[in-house]
């Protein structure tokens, strides 16, 4: 799994052994520092191993 980008069906197919509760695409803003600051494109996961 050597990608740069993902989206949700890369991680459906990767990860096909779970059961996902909650998967969600969204932009959040980032405040992690001097370098690590503004918009983010983030994929959360909640799921659980079959």
């Amino acid at each position: 799994m050597d990608r740069t980008f993902w989206d949700k069906r890369y991680d459906q197919k990767d990860f096909e052994n779970f059961d996902f509760i909650e998967l969600l695409e969204e932009n959040i803003h980032l405040n992690e520092g001097d370098h690590h600051v503004g918009i983010a494109s983030v994929i959360r996961v909640f799921a659980i191993k079959k």
